[in-house]
């Protein structure tokens, strides 16, 4: 085949394809949380009501993640750091969970002596055997972090700093987001 005949087939193809993802965009309804534009393209609003107020008159920093685990509970991991100085005193825990309907479960996390907590949270990941998994993107976040549900240190993968690029087995380089594959119980990680 030449490039002219394929090049007229690609852009059939692509006008074919943009024609059906329309028509099915235009079909769907807008969900709860959403309106629908005109071309049938949904709008997301902000619910006001959700999460509801914080225990302690507590405030977080900036969200670098939120995740949804199969229980259907809200995981949110805030960098803590960066909650301005004049509200220090009330700053949440990093590691935030609420139900669906945005009541606070609990808050946990942070940098204690037992393990090297991210310089900047970046990743949360709730696996199908509740194992909640925190990566960092700054300087020197060469770790993983595991932990249980309900705040329990398990495991450490890597050291701060320690990366050796992309044959390290022992260390990561700025994890940005884990999955955990079911089928054979292995955690794949985007490495930053």
């Amino acid at each position: 085949m030449t490039r002219g005949v394929l090049a007229g087939v690609a852009s059939i193809a692509l006008v074919v394809g943009v024609g059906l993802s329309q028509g099915v965009l235009g079909q769907s309804p807008a969900g709860e949380g959403s309106k629908k534009q005109a071309g049938g393209v949904p709008t997301f609003l902000v619910d006001p009501g959700w999460p509801e107020k914080l225990p302690n008159n507590w405030v977080t920093g900036v969200v670098s993640v939120v995740a949804v685990d199969r229980r259907d509970q809200v995981w949110i991991l805030h960098r803590f750091r960066t909650v301005p100085a004049d509200r220090k005193d009330r700053t949440a825990p990093p590691v935030l969970e609420f139900d669906a309907n945005g009541k606070f479960v609990q808050g946990w996390g942070g940098p204690p002596d037992a393990y090297e907590w991210p310089a900047s949270e970046h990743g949360i990941t709730v696996d199908y055997k509740d194992n909640v998994w925190i990566g960092g993107n700054g300087s020197g976040d060469d770790m993983l972090l595991k932990f249980t549900t309900k705040g329990k240190f398990v495991l450490q993968f890597g050291h701060r700093g320690q990366s050796g690029g992309n044959k390290d087995t022992k260390n990561v380089n700025r994890p940005a987001d884990v999955f955990v594959h079911a089928k054979t119980d292995e955690a794949l990680v985007a490495d930053g």
